[in-house]
């Protein structure tokens, strides 16, 4: 039978001579078999035979509704071709196509083609992407006849004239009724008339009448990159790459100009359009205890159980968050990276190259599916990366800066990693005029609300800190202006959101980071911020020892200890303190200028410490600079004994001791008028006090004197 049909199809092709009646006969006994097979047969081969027999028999027009006879109709063939269709047979599918370029183009309710057209857009219901491209190659058969590239197989007769009605409006309104139907907003519809509407482009695109609607089917397809359905965004991105190809050069800059729009704002329309049909989330993604939300029709029907109508505001801003990044991630895929890497030579991107600075910080997007997408895109756009990111720096970075602080987290986490590749991997006077922003945002990020854009700042600041401690090592200060780099991550290391936070690995992080920079600084580059660095230091040396360490001095007892032994074990830790040795390096780069503007600092911080190590601290740093800086310090001796002699008195017998002690070193470089107000008040102490305790704390200062 196929055969047959395959003879009789070829020959009369081949032919030209007028068909005989025999001939004839032999033709309509080759038709009535197939119609016989097609409408009593069970037989699936047989079925499968007189389907294929009936494609080929129309496709060269010896089947049409005109040669049709009783018992046979052309409504008839059709609508049993439709109830196999709709089982999913794709060959069914193929033969409406082929019998449909024999129908006249009568668009009427009652016209055959208008049947076979109806019946072709009913298979949306059939949830078979496969089945769907069959629909898409019969419908550009119906529309443009043998000038669909889908026949491009079954013209195997070269030089021959293929019989075929003639086409003049079908194309037109088959195309017009898939890209109205695009804007539905029904899962299984949206996912046909996308692979439609991409076979009609593929297809039937070198036709003028689609020629003309190219700029609609763009923006058909770019409907469909935020959908949910991983196959509507391949289809749309596959459709968008053949509009590119297809359109002249003003339509490739328009498609370029429009994609870089959707990588640079998050418009509205790039969420799609919201009906009771459309699906926002995935089955079971939100459930419910009944079932799950799916679709916006889900969200209404329980806002108004439960009477909270902010449920559907709160889901459908979620729905569209996740839309937007969706549609980024799919315009990575299946051949779009080929229209921004032909644009970026001679078309829109060449003179307007928005899309750099978006798509280098997407690269970095916590989303692997952007991330992975958005490096694609790149590595095809960008055949040069260290010349493109020198090209396009300014802008990269200021995209970066003003994004880090934006609504989205993603958005922030992105910037803080692209932030560290990018000065990583650049000279530090290509951003060293951004050195001052870049500091002052990342510790700004380095208190936000989620832990993981948390992560991403406190690896920048790391990156920063590295960056800067080789610098300050390498001691080149023209070009990396360490100074001008310290002023902005000393006040940050020494604050709350540092030295002073409640984590506990911010903290570590900031001990570490000021040791480093303090280790690795020369003379030159620190000097200017000894003073206020010395005095910060002091008072934050209590703030370093663990909280329940002054619970349990008060209940020594309890512990079977004294209050004396943990305060010695306290002392014997501050003098170990890494901090303590950081302070006694900075005294080493005093001169007598520094020295002066050290003074308020460090009366500021004897005066007001609170806590054992801070207190003591004050006390270590005035025997320091009177034992190794006596030369600069002489000067401020007779002020600083005064201040200690008022702190000798203090309560706890630790702090009391190490200030007599001090005193004592002080009276090395203080004045004779000044060593006798200490002696005088030795003596009041001793024989005017009625507290023992103050017998003892003069006791210690003369001792320390002598």
């Amino acid at each position: 039978m196929l055969a047959t049909a395959y003879f009789w199809s070829r020959r009369d092709v081949r032919v030209h001579t007028l068909a005989t009646q025999e001939n004839e006969a032999k033709m309509k006994v080759a038709v009535d078999r197939s119609m016989e097979i097609l409408n009593i047969s069970n037989d699936k081969t047989l079925l499968d035979a007189a389907i294929n027999s009936i494609t080929e028999l129309s496709q060269f027009g010896i089947l049409s509704p005109r040669s049709l006879t009783a018992p046979y109709s052309a409504s008839g063939v059709v609508k049993k071709l439709s109830e196999i269709a709709a089982k999913g047979n794709e060959s069914a599918v193929k033969a409406l196509g082929s019998f449909a370029m024999q129908c006249d183009e009568e668009l009427t309710d009652d016209a055959v083609l208008h049947e076979i057209l109806a019946a072709l857009f009913k298979l949306h219901e059939v949830r078979d992407p496969s089945l769907h491209f069959a629909v898409g190659e019969a419908l550009s058969c119906a529309a443009a006849g043998w000038h669909s590239k889908a026949l491009i197989a079954a013209a195997d007769i070269e030089g021959q004239n293929r019989p075929s009605s003639n086409r003049s409006v079908s194309l037109s309104w088959i195309l017009e009724r898939v890209i109205e139907d695009c804007k539905t907003t029904k899962p299984t519809l949206r996912q046909a008339i996308a692979i439609w509407l991409l076979c009609l482009v593929q297809f039937c695109g070198h036709l003028p009448p689609l020629q003309e609607r190219l700029r609609d089917c763009q923006v058909a397809f770019k409907g469909f990159l935020a959908d949910r359905e991983s196959l509507n965004q391949e289809t749309a991105s596959r459709g968008l790459s053949l509009v590119y190809q297809k359109g002249d050069r003003s339509l490739k800059d328009d498609l370029v100009r429009d994609l870089v729009g959707s990588f640079t704002g998050s418009s509205a329309d790039m969420a799609g359009r919201v009906s009771g049909e459309t699906q926002l989330f995935e089955p079971g993604a939100l459930p419910t205890g009944d079932g799950s939300i799916t679709t916006y029709k889900d969200i209404m029907s329980l806002a108004a159980e439960v009477g909270n109508p902010s449920l559907v505001y709160q889901f459908m801003s979620l729905a569209a968050n996740n839309a937007i990044w969706t549609s980024r991630a799919a315009l990575g895929r299946f051949g779009l990276s080929t229209i921004f890497s032909d644009s970026s030579v001679d078309g829109y991107l060449a003179q307007n190259p928005k899309l750099y600075p978006a798509l280098f910080r997407y690269r970095f997007d916590p989303n692997t599916n952007v991330r992975n997408s958005m490096n694609d895109i790149w590595t095809a756009l960008v055949h040069e990366p260290t010349a493109t990111i020198d090209q396009h720096f300014d802008s990269i970075m200021s995209d970066l800066l003003k994004n880090i602080l934006g609504k989205e987290w993603r958005t922030r986490q992105a910037c803080c990693a692209a932030i560290a590749d990018l000065v990583q991997s650049r000279p530090a006077a290509k951003y060293q005029k951004y050195v001052g922003e870049i500091w002052t945002l990342t510790f700004k990020v380095c208190d936000d609300i989620k832990e993981s854009v948390r992560t991403a700042a406190m690896a920048l600041a790391r990156v920063l800190v590295g960056i800067l401690t080789r610098g300050l090592e390498a001691g080149d200060s023209s070009s990396l202006s360490p100074g001008e780099m310290l002023k902005n991550v000393l006040p940050f290391l020494l604050s709350p959101s540092g030295l002073e936070s409640p984590a506990e690995d911010v903290e570590a992080f900031s001990l570490a980071a000021l040791l480093q920079i303090i280790k690795k600084s020369s003379k030159e580059i620190l000097r200017p911020f000894v003073p206020d660095l010395v005095g910060r230091l002091i008072l934050l040396l209590s703030s370093l020892e663990p909280e329940g360490i002054e619970y349990i001095r008060l209940r020594a007892e309890q512990y079977g200890l004294t209050g004396q032994q943990i305060d010695d074990a306290r002392l014997s830790g501050v003098r170990g303190s890494p901090m303590l040795e950081a302070i006694e390096r900075c005294l080493d780069f005093l001169d007598e200028t520094s020295m002066q503007e050290l003074r308020r600092p460090l009366e500021n911080a004897i005066t007001t410490g609170l806590g054992l190590p801070s207190r003591v601290g004050g006390s270590r740093v005035l025997v320091s600079l009177s034992t190794r800086h006596n030369y600069i310090f002489r000067p401020h001796a007779n002020h600083f004994l005064k201040l200690a002699r008022k702190q000798v008195l203090d309560r706890n017998e630790t702090i009391s001791a190490s200030y007599s002690a001090a005193c004592g070193y002080l009276t090395r470089l203080a004045s004779d008028e000044e060593i006798l107000r200490l002696v005088e008040h030795c003596r009041e102490l001793y024989f005017e006090s009625e507290d023992e305790r103050h017998r003892v704390v003069a006791g210690e200062i003369v001792l320390a004197m002598s």
